[in-house]
């Protein structure tokens, strides 16, 4: 019951694209690394893993026209206001096909570009905080491709080195 009302009730823990990648950072992942992740997380299961934000620019090779989905403010959450034109849930399809922006610092920022066009294509992207922490967590468990330790857990992931009983780490 509480599930269901979760997620019918427009509960949403706003987490903006920059504190996702940064969050995934921290524990020893490249940016390029953190983003191919979270695209896998967000193509396997579309339906509940979704990000929303605003599109600043369609593809060169694919423009979209006026088949944009309108922005349902229950269904796709973000914190900016409802009548903000081009709101809206990202595609998955859009995910394969993206990259991430940094700024000046080389800081991950909250847009994203056309990896095959190098154009801006969306901006304030926001995800839901608990939903991507629990599938971002599953998909460590058992990926030996993911960095080596889980974040906030301290376990290690499959394939990662163990500490021998002098205290220092096997390679």
């Amino acid at each position: 019951m509480a599930k269901w009302a979760r997620q019918h009730s427009g509960y949403w823990a706003h987490w903006p694209l920059a504190e996702v990648l940064s969050w995934r950072m921290e524990f020893g992942c490249s940016l390029h690394t953190a983003f191919k992740e979270l695209v896998e997380l967000m193509c396997q299961d579309p339906d509940r893993m979704f990000g929303t934000g605003v599109l600043i620019g369609s593809h060169p090779l694919r423009p979209r026209g006026w088949d944009f989905p309108p922005y349902e403010p229950f269904a796709t959450p973000n914190r900016l206001p409802f009548n903000t034109p081009n709101l809206g849930r990202v595609p998955f399809e859009d995910w394969c096909d993206l990259e991430p922006t940094t700024d000046s610092d080389g800081r991950p920022t909250n847009k994203a570009r056309w990896a095959s066009a190098k154009v801006d294509a969306w901006d304030y992207i926001e995800l839901d905080r608990h939903t991507l922490m629990k599938a971002w967590l599953e998909y460590m468990a058992r990926s030996e491709r993911s960095c080596l330790l889980l974040p906030r857990t301290g376990r290690r992931a499959v394939g990662a080195p163990t500490r021998s009983s002098s205290g220092s780490r096997r390679r």
